[in-house]
């Protein structure tokens, strides 16, 4: 009984640590209900604004307040405890003055005040916190944040607080925008092409993203589509292709850039006027059409989008580029095209290129002996903007392919915050299901393997150094006294249980360890 009773109240002892950890670390509680113009002080504009002088007039409710450098308007300045009332794992406010420059970028960030449980002198330095908020800065906020080893990630060990501070101030800039009716904002006229953003791409990334488009046809292709009879479909023929075609929107950094070099992309925006397009085509193979194009005879390239036909005038060229994407093919002929804006081409639905082929250019190739008098073939490549180069909110625009995940079942713009999260992590999630499934079917067979101790040895040697590795240091998901008060402030209604869907790891683990305690008890 005695042993009983200091098991009991060491384990209500551990509960009362942790319980204090919620407060013991948190600033003094007083700023976040200050208003707007006491809270920016210098030290936070200077962090949250580099290279503002000062703020300037607080407007509206909640408050915004202006950003100013040299006396002239550099951006705007907000907290997300106004404008996005955020709750962090603890279930208390957190409050994080952001800037936002006026081209719709987190300008920076200053972490004033927080109450989450795993931030603290002794636990995880709130430097660390805000080393991961400075990784916001440059983003756009009509982008989600992308996680991984090339996005922003999270902070180990406070994932679920640096995930719901990351997704607040995305939030707050959002609304910020709206309200100053700055660019990505819901003013500006909904979805767009983002031309800006960029990731260092080789060429099979960009087709993977589908940046470049190609078509392919060997001579036996052209000549079927005349109704001809190739000669002979040799292996020669196969390797020379009659045409093997290949289309860009080259405009967008992420794909002009990653094409010619961020010093020739730029080069080539400054021949444009302002909605002018950037495309870029490459040929290879027997028939010379781009050349043949350009020489302005018969037009044999335009664009076709929802039916209409747009024209593709040999004076629109410009002096083409070399392709210095890594791992890019020798082309036999390639071309930049300047495609005006008065075309009317929306970079945002789908959109394709018509190929010409007359009767004569087979025969040149040497696929058939063809009548020139026969009419051209044609043959169509198409082209869509990259999802992840639509900005201006999500579902807002339709493709002629959406995005799709999980063998194709769910559609990504179809999915919540917290969906995402869990459609991303879904090899992580199998590895803990196939490891929650072994381990009860260690227990449902713990008799037996008892019984052969050299077996049951490895066994449980192997199975824990695993946990411990991946799940504890690799996945960082281990179970606290915080995850139980946390819970239980959620079953008293302090906690939104949208939180916990955050990570989705702790949250299977906490309701597979709930359960297996009312089964088998606290050995599990």
């Amino acid at each position: 009984m005695t042993r009983t009773v200091s098991a009991f109240a060491r384990g209500l002892a551990a509960a009362a640590a942790s319980a204090a950890m919620f407060t013991a670390f948190a600033p003094a509680r007083a700023g976040m209900e200050a208003p707007l113009a006491e809270r920016l002080t210098p030290q936070a504009v200077a962090r949250a604004f580099p290279g503002a002088d000062a703020a300037g007039s607080v407007e509206g409710a909640p408050s915004i307040a202006r950003a100013l450098r040299g006396g002239a308007l550099a951006g705007y300045l907000f907290s997300t405890a106004d404008l996005a009332e955020p709750a962090g794992y603890s279930g208390e406010p957190f409050d994080i003055v952001v800037g936002l420059g006026l081209d719709g970028r987190i300008a920076g960030t200053a972490l004033l005040e927080h109450y989450e449980p795993m931030i603290g002198p002794e636990l995880i330095p709130e430097e660390a916190l805000q080393l991961y908020l400075d990784e916001l800065a440059g983003m756009r906020v009509d982008r989600r944040i992308r996680k991984g080893p090339r996005g922003v990630d999270g902070v180990s060990g406070a994932t679920i607080s640096s995930t719901l501070m990351a997704g607040a101030v995305l939030l707050a800039g959002r609304r910020a925008a709206q309200r100053a009716g700055l660019a990505g904002s819901a003013r500006t006229g909904g979805p767009r092409l983002d031309t800006e953003f960029f990731e260092q791409r080789d060429w099979d990334g960009l087709f993977a993203v589908g940046a470049v488009t190609r078509l392919r046809l060997t001579d036996s292709d052209a000549a079927r589509a005349f109704g001809f009879d190739p000669r002979a479909e040799t292996a020669d023929g196969l390797r020379a292709p009659f045409l093997e075609f290949h289309v860009a929107l080259a405009t967008p950094a992420d794909i002009g850039r990653n094409l010619f070099g961020a010093r020739w992309h730029n080069h080539h925006l400054s021949l444009l006027s302002p909605g002018d397009r950037l495309l870029w085509f490459a040929a290879a193979g027997r028939y010379p059409i781009l050349r043949r194009h350009r020489e302005g005879g018969e037009a044999r390239l335009r664009l076709i989008q929802d039916g209409r036909s747009i024209p593709l005038p040999p004076s629109g060229f410009l002096p083409r580029s070399a392709v210095r994407a890594a791992g890019a093919p020798r082309f036999d002929d390639h071309a930049l095209f300047r495609l005006p804006a008065e075309a009317g081409l929306d970079p945002l639905r789908p959109w394709s290129v018509e190929i010409a082929a007359p009767a004569s250019s087979v025969a040149e190739a040497g696929s058939v002996v063809a009548d020139p008098a026969a009419p051209p073939a044609v043959f169509t490549l198409a082209w869509e903007a990259p999802r992840h180069l639509v900005a201006g909110g999500d579902g807002d625009v339709e493709t002629g392919k959406p995005e799709r995940v999980l063998l194709g079942l769910l559609r990504v713009e179809a999915l919540s915050d917290w969906q995402r999260l869990w459609v991303g992590r879904a090899g992580d999630i199998a590895v803990l299901a196939g490891l929650l499934a072994a381990l009860t079917l260690i227990f449902a067979l713990q008799d037996r393997l008892a019984r052969r101790r050299r077996l049951h040895r490895a066994l449980r040697t192997g199975f824990l150094a695993f946990v411990l590795v991946w799940l504890g240091w690799m996945q960082d998901a281990q179970l606290t006294t915080l995850n139980v008060l946390t819970y239980a402030r959620a079953a008293l209604g302090g906690v939104d249980w949208r939180v916990f869907l955050v990570d989705p790891l702790i949250l299977i683990l906490s309701a597979y360890v709930g359960l297996s305690l009312v089964l088998w008890g606290r050995g599990v």
